[in-house]
């Protein structure tokens, strides 16, 4: 995944994602799960058994994208293992001490979002050392060029489209964003580049707030301008998940 967009105040909690990836990498389409004690709705990646994000019965939302690297090392473990892991904790401070025992160089470069409607943690990796972010922000922009990794127009794109937006907004000018295209393609939410057999595959947009009833909850299989987007509230009150 390669956009996430997080929006929060002292209520609210809005997440919204692009998941980019090679076109024929086969997934599994978002359902309940469980990561130790806790359940989770999440995808699944078929070809490594990882996941890309997830939301926990806490409310603790998980999500990853690649940070950009010239060459990656295919034989590493997948980065997916750690959203699984970080889907087994009650809190963000609770998921970096899980996460504790795992070593930059097992990993290819990443950007790690952790996040529940109080406190928000980044963890990030070069491949050399991983660190630490605490969020304090009410808004923050994750791309696989973060943290210095290339040239992030794409964050400028987003930056200009969600500046006027707030945590108490509904979860649809979210979703148009998401469906926005640039040109460069890679530049733009949207990507769109079937001569590299890689582009948007899915979309997860979610508002958590105070109240599971008046939460939003909605995911994509599909790239997000089809807009053929699935309300998974439902799931979420018979599971009985916490916000």
């Amino acid at each position: 995944m390669c956009s996430i967009i997080l929006i929060k105040n002292s209520n609210n909690l809005i997440i919204a994602t692009n998941r980019d990836e090679l076109l024929d990498r086969p997934s599994e389409s978002h359902k309940v799960r469980k990561e130790g004690n806790l359940k989770n709705f999440s995808p699944q990646d078929s070809f490594k058994g990882g996941t890309w994000l997830g939301l926990n019965e806490k409310g603790l939302f998980v999500g990853i994208t690649n940070r950009f690297t010239p060459s990656p090392n295919k034989s590493l473990t997948s980065r997916g293992v750690l959203t699984k892991k970080a889907l087994e904790a009650h809190s963000p401070s609770e998921a970096l001490e899980k996460l504790s025992t795992f070593k930059a160089e097992e990993f290819n470069p990443f950007h790690l979002l952790i996040t529940n409607r109080s406190e928000t943690q980044i963890l990030w990796s070069n491949g050399e050392k991983i660190t630490q972010f605490k969020m304090l922000d009410q808004y923050f922009i994750l791309t696989e060029s973060s943290f210095g990794a290339g040239e992030n127009k794409r964050l400028s794109f987003l930056k200009s489209h969600i500046e006027k937006f707030s945590a108490d907004d509904d979860c649809e000018p979210f979703k148009k964003i998401l469906s926005m295209k640039s040109d460069p393609s890679f530049e733009g939410p949207l990507v769109h580049m079937p001569e590299r057999n890689y582009g948007t595959r899915s979309s997860f947009v979610i508002k958590l707030t105070p109240e599971v009833e008046s939460s939003e909850f909605y995911y994509s299989d599909v790239p997000p301008d089809q807009n053929k987007w699935v309300d998974f509230k439902g799931i979420i009150l018979k599971e009985k998940f916490n916000t």
